[in-house]
């Protein structure tokens, strides 16, 4: 469902970003190969703020380069740090339940806005909340 959720964000003309805790050096090769379509906008690494996520500062930068309030964004996350910096920051979260996540790890108990379990599941979270 990633494909098409970046099809959507794209055909709304909405801009989209990627907050990581990987340095550059591993993010950018990665971004690169994986050739997303359409491309975020813009990419913040922990090498460009003071203090990475759980920390908001990482999206604040997001927001500040696509120029958007907080208010404004949905924040997705796979791990509990995700959805404490987007809580923080002030902005819409939503809990990916899949991927790498521990099996001992709850996303349910994270505290996001809405959990999406699948590719699929949160790109229809996000259709219907362009809606």
């Amino acid at each position: 469902g990633i494909s098409e959720l970046l099809l959507t964000l794209a055909e709304a003309g909405i801009a989209w970003g990627i907050s990581t805790n990987k340095p550059s050096y591993l993010t950018n090769p990665l971004m690169a190969h994986m050739a997303m379509d359409p491309a975020p906008t813009n990419v913040v690494c922990p090498d460009h703020v003071k203090q990475p996520k759980p920390h908001p500062e990482p999206l604040l930068l997001n927001c500040k380069q696509l120029g958007c309030r907080p208010a404004e964004v949905i924040y997705i996350g796979d791990h509990l740090r995700d959805i404490q910096a987007g809580r923080s920051a002030g902005m819409y979260t939503i809990a990916a339940a899949y991927g790498y996540i521990h099996p001992q790890e709850d996303p349910a108990s994270w505290g996001a806005s809405s959990i999406a379990h699948s590719g699929t599941e949160l790109e229809q979270l996000i259709s219907n909340a362009l809606r």
